[in-house]
């Protein structure tokens, strides 16, 4: 029974590792930058670097100067400044992108990441929000916008990812499904601001 137990807990950790909100961001952001037919790599590693790229980049200086345990940053009150710096990054993304060839489905995802931290920002202090979950949840809902039905096949990730937060004993219930909806509702803001056609 202990080894089972240790099977799962150990399938939650890598699905936490491999599908946590950095790598799925850039993994989306390529994936909608190639299959958008985006201008240029310089667009997409500029989009990389503004999404995921600054507010990763603070967590690892937490991590490696000693001041948080993970990367994950578990300390709510640790999140906010790199969601503040988020906040600020993902807003210049969605005024500059455009201007250089993005596509909408790129600029959509840069206003849901950036609508995301604000939200975990302001409530980080007192509660935490699965991020792992919204950031799942917002490149599903502007795949399956973008691509329609093809793109079904993406949805499973979204319970996996809860599943694997659960496990891993770093949210409740509760966090997890406020996760889920804050990235579903900041998507259908950006969707409807950015995707007109």
């Amino acid at each position: 029974m202990a080894n089972h137990r240790s099977g799962w807990d150990t399938a939650a950790r890598w699905v936490t590792r491999i599908l946590n909100p950095a790598v799925v961001a850039v993994l989306a952001l390529v994936t909608l930058d190639r299959m958008t037919g985006s201008p240029s790599a310089g667009v997409l590693l500029l989009a990389v670097v503004l999404g995921p790229g600054v507010p990763t980049s603070w967590a690892i200086v937490l991590r490696l100067t000693g001041r948080s345990p993970s990367v994950f940053l578990p300390d709510g009150g640790q999140r906010v400044l790199p969601l503040i710096f988020a906040v600020v990054s993902n807003g210049f993304a969605v005024w500059i992108l455009p201007g250089m060839g993005a596509s909408d489905a790129v600029v959509a995802l840069m206003a849901t990441y950036g609508i995301v931290s604000l939200v975990a920002a302001l409530i980080s202090p007192r509660w935490m929000l699965s991020l792992h979950v919204a950031g799942i949840v917002m490149p599903v809902a502007i795949g399956l916008r973008t691509f329609g039905p093809g793109t079904f096949w993406f949805l499973p990730l979204i319970p996996l990812v809860g599943w694997s937060r659960l496990r891993c004993g770093e949210h409740t219930v509760g966090q997890v499904i406020v996760g889920a909806l804050t990235g579903l509702v900041a998507a259908a803001g950006a969707i409807s601001l950015t995707l007109t056609d």
